[in-house]
């Protein structure tokens, strides 16, 4: 089965927003994401998961995927250039993504998008608040971050300025 040739930009543009999307919907570290080979990735319809072999502190850990993250690396898997390296991640000369190229693809995204400020750590941060505002545990959230020490956790989710607003509204004297 012949693979339809695209756009090098297209593609790019892809892999792209599949970084983007992995990284906001699983906390991962940036180097995390670079080290993935194909074979760290599980995907099925209805499931999913990677496994970052080795964290920070060379801890291994298995992340699941939610819907939004199996569709568009089911996408990326599609499209994604054959070629000899094992990295579900590739840059233009077919070799592994480095950090920098990660962090200059969520800039440029997190740019189109009208947004400033927007690095892999950011997306980390807001991957974290956002499961602890949807009421997870905090146990759950320093699992999925790779965190041992919960105070490590505490980090990822101080209040934000709108949090401590909206939690003086709620103060009924």
């Amino acid at each position: 089965l012949a693979r339809k040739r695209y756009p090098r930009l297209w593609i790019s543009r892809l892999r792209d927003a599949s970084m983007l999307t992995l990284l906001l919907n699983t906390g991962l570290r940036v180097g995390e994401l670079c080290a993935f080979n194909l074979g760290d990735l599980q995907l099925s319809e209805r499931k999913g998961s990677v496994t970052v072999p080795s964290g920070k502190g060379q801890k291994q850990r298995l992340v699941p995927l939610n819907a939004e993250v199996r569709i568009i690396l089911q996408q990326w898997m599609i499209y994604r250039p054959v070629v000899e390296t094992s990295a579900l991640f590739t840059g233009q000369r077919n070799e592994r993504v480095t950090a920098r190229s990660v962090q200059r693809a969520v800039a440029r995204l997190a740019e189109a998008a009208g947004l400033s400020g927007v690095t892999p750590h950011v997306l980390r941060h807001t991957f974290a608040k956002s499961l602890l505002d949807s009421g997870v545990g905090i146990e759950k959230v320093a699992a999925l971050l790779g965190h041992s020490d919960l105070n490590t956790t505490r980090i990822y989710i101080t209040p934000s300025e709108g949090d401590l607003e909206e939690a003086v509204k709620q103060l009924k004297i």
